[in-house]
């Protein structure tokens, strides 16, 4: 039996201290300002952010790869020891097409002898579920780790606010079914980062509760409309997640919020840039879950009670210790560790989105987060130290990768954004083609917004 979601409070009944108190009398300003950047954010930025996320960055990051410019995070080259293989299709729904990674045996390093055989890991982007896609983040943790000898299946999903939760969900379990078939495997390792990381875990507690899955299928069924492309498999054509990683995943609704605690009645100790990390996730969730209907609301992982996570799988959970978003990262911990369950947390002196970056562009603080972080990630997969080259890691030299990237980005993002401010300005004739996909594109956001 599915246990209802007990309503959750947003606002403390203890006093809130001085200066959240003054928040709140300014609070219509705030509301104002806050709607102003709402409604840009979703007529001009998000539109803009995508194509450069969907078009330039891809060719910047293919030309990178190819290149052999910059070293991963584990000391090879992008290409080394893995062949990609893009726009592989596991569905008919939006976005419904996956990358993969698959090792070369005989790489020196690899435990790959068979390709065709290996483990499988599936890897889920994030983005805020509103942009990105798996080429802009394959770098990251996808290539360095099928060099240890797994095939990394890189999904893409339906991005919001076009399609809400549970499009993601949905297409997600879509992709395991295809990958199962596929790959003739009964079992993989499932993680993601940011959104991709709160959609994988959403997914590990609906396929691990009991009766969890069949009433998705029942409110998918009944969804208005119709399902359309939202047809589930049978759940016997799944394979089983054996172990989930969550990196800086979206695990709660409040944890990462600047409003008072629930608990203490305080504010909690935020950076200025924790209060912007704070208002964009607000609008990326609003976004993602405007109603929150299917699963009761189990939008979240920390939506699922004690009960419906006793049966949840191996877990290890990274995050910087700078995130806003640690806090509902160790409160999931807490829960799970509760509940006896296998969770290990590892926190790390770095903000959001810490292991997406190259790291000639971190410089040597890539030593302190990313390095660490994706040895831990390894070893948890693997149960062996990654494959990384004799004298790894060492300081990387200077590389001309960063001020390439950000001289173009300088560039680029003003004339994308100027062709989305234009609208319907025929005048803009070179890019007339690039200005009706972002037209068509700022429409649908603003459709699915009510805006």
């Amino acid at each position: 039996m599915l246990s209802a979601v007990k309503p959750r409070v947003r606002k403390s009944e203890k006093p809130c201290p001085p200066s959240t108190v003054i928040g709140q009398m300014f609070s219509p300003v705030f509301w104002v300002i806050a709607q102003i950047i709402a409604v840009t954010t979703t007529f001009i930025i998000l539109p803009t952010v995508r194509w450069y996320l969907d078009n330039f960055a891809i060719a910047y990051r293919r030309l990178w790869y190819w290149s052999h410019a910059v070293a991963c995070v584990d000391g090879h080259c992008p290409t080394d020891g893995v062949t990609l293989s893009f726009g592989n299709l596991y569905g008919n729904g939006p976005d419904e097409d996956m990358d993969v990674v698959t090792p070369v045996p005989g790489f020196p390093g690899t435990t790959c002898t068979d390709a065709a055989n290996a483990p499988v890991v599936v890897y889920l982007h994030g983005g805020g579920f509103v942009a990105c896609t798996s080429q802009c983040l394959l770098h990251s943790v996808p290539i360095p780790l099928a060099r240890n000898g797994y095939r990394v299946y890189s999904i893409n999903y339906p991005l919001s606010p076009e399609n809400n939760f549970p499009d993601p969900v949905i297409a997600t379990i879509r992709a395991l079914a295809h990958i199962k078939a596929q790959a003739k495997v009964n079992s993989v390792v499932i993680m993601g980062d940011s959104a991709g990381g709160a959609v994988a875990s959403t997914v590990t507690a609906v396929l691990s509760a009991e009766g969890m899955y069949e009433q998705l299928v029942v409110d998918t069924v009944n969804q208005e409309g119709g399902p359309g492309w939202r047809i589930l498999p049978e759940k016997s054509s799944l394979p089983t997640i054996s172990k989930l990683v969550s990196i800086y995943g979206v695990l709660d609704w409040e944890g990462w919020s600047d409003e008072c605690d629930v608990v203490t009645g305080k504010a909690p100790e935020m950076r200025w840039n924790d209060h912007i990390g704070a208002a964009v996730l607000r609008f990326c969730l609003h976004c993602y879950a405007p109603k929150r209907t299917a699963l009761d609301g189990r939008c979240l992982l920390s939506d699922f009670s004690d009960e419906e996570l006793a049966n949840f799988p191996p877990t290890l959970l990274l995050c910087g210790s700078w995130d806003p978003l640690i806090y509902g990262n160790r409160e999931m911990n807490r829960r799970l560790s509760a509940l006896n369950r296998s969770v290990q947390i590892e926190e790390y002196p770095a903000h959001h989105a810490f292991m997406g970056f190259p790291i000639a562009w971190n410089f040597i603080r890539w030593t302190k987060d990313s390095w660490p972080a994706f040895r831990t990630l390894t070893r948890f997969v693997t149960g062996r130290e990654p494959n990384i080259p004799t004298g790894w890691p060492k300081t990387q030299t200077f590389d001309f990768s960063l001020p390439i990237a950000i001289l173009s980005t300088l560039v680029m993002l003003p004339m994308v954004f100027a062709i989305v401010l234009l609208g319907k300005i025929h005048a803009f004739v070179p890019f007339q083609s690039m200005r009706q996909t972002m037209l068509k594109r700022r429409q649908s956001i603003v459709k699915a917004l009510s805006l």
